[in-house]
């Protein structure tokens, strides 16, 4: 074989592999699962949240300490149906407007199609626990 015909050869070779990854059929692809059914983790999540947390919270009703823990996916009753989505918890300062001091507290995020669909604080959000999220009970 010449130069010409490896180069040739090789060429072909990537093409095969670059069509073959964007068909899905690479070693990651993921069939039959939550994160097959709507993708992996969405790195948007952080940044979804953050702008749900400042849009309700607005002029100073939130300390700039937003800490975004990394979502699981999981199942979650609303209105009478199993979502799947992207469940999260959320922690920052709350002022509490009768005492004006700030407050550490723990918000549950529901995120169903890159939305916020169900927010809540830990303590309400019977959602948000990991025997929920696991599995439709």
């Amino acid at each position: 074989m010449s130069i010409r015909d490896n180069i040739v050869l090789l060429v072909g070779i990537m093409l095969t592999m670059a069509a073959f990854q964007a068909c899905g059929g690479g070693p990651g692809a993921q069939t039959g699962s939550l994160e097959g059914a709507f993708g992996p983790y969405p790195v948007e999540f952080r940044e979804i949240v953050q702008n749900h947390v400042a849009a309700t919270y607005p002029g100073g009703q939130v300390l700039r300490n937003v800490i975004v823990r990394p979502p699981s996916t999981g199942w979650v009753l609303h209105d009478g149906q199993m979502l799947a989505g992207h469940v999260g918890q959320v922690d920052f300062s709350l002022k509490d407007q009768e005492q004006q001091t700030f407050r550490r507290v723990t918000f549950c995020y529901f995120l169903y199609q890159e939305a916020v669909l169900m927010f809540e604080e830990q303590e309400q959000a019977e959602w948000c626990s990991p025997t929920k999220q696991r599995g439709r009970e």
